[in-house]
């Protein structure tokens, strides 16, 4: 079975940022991530709940979200809610 794209896309981003492409500090911008996978706003957050669950990011208001590190905190296989 397929894992669902938000869990592909979190995976990513958190392999992005444990290897150094995101270092601290790195905004990622909702439009920006929606243009590079080519999937809509949803998709987007649900991925990036995921990494907020992990301590890898943070949001920030009117810019996206900020990258503040690798994972702090277990990775959950279950779906945000």
């Amino acid at each position: 079975m397929n894992s669902p794209e938000w869990r592909r896309i979190a995976d990513d981003i958190a392999a992005k940022i444990e290897n150094g492409t995101y270092p601290p500090g790195t905004r990622l911008t909702r439009p920006q991530m929606q243009a590079d996978y080519a999937v809509g706003a949803k998709t987007i957050q649900t991925a990036m709940i995921v990494l907020q669950d992990r301590g890898m990011v943070e949001p920030q208001h009117g810019v996206g979200y900020l990258v503040v590190g690798p994972a702090t905190r277990p990775v959950s296989p279950a779906a945000p809610q």
